[in-house]
């Protein structure tokens, strides 16, 4: 599939995961051992994994 078209599906699906907080709906956009990384001094981290991306997300979602 094409990177762009690929893009496309998970954002719209990511849009529908802020409408109803479905995160397993973007599991499969994820390889199991993907990682989510923010250097930065204060607000810094690293994620592994599906399940510890999305609660990283969703909790920095919800302090918007």
């Amino acid at each position: 599939m094409e990177n762009l078209t690929r893009f496309m599906q998970y954002a719209a699906d990511f849009e529908k995961t802020l409408g109803d907080d479905d995160w397993t709906r973007l599991r499969p956009y994820f390889a199991a051992d993907a990682v989510y990384e923010v250097r930065a001094e204060t607000f810094g981290c690293r994620l592994t994994g599906p399940e510890a991306i999305f609660t990283g997300m969703k909790k920095s979602l919800d302090g918007f």
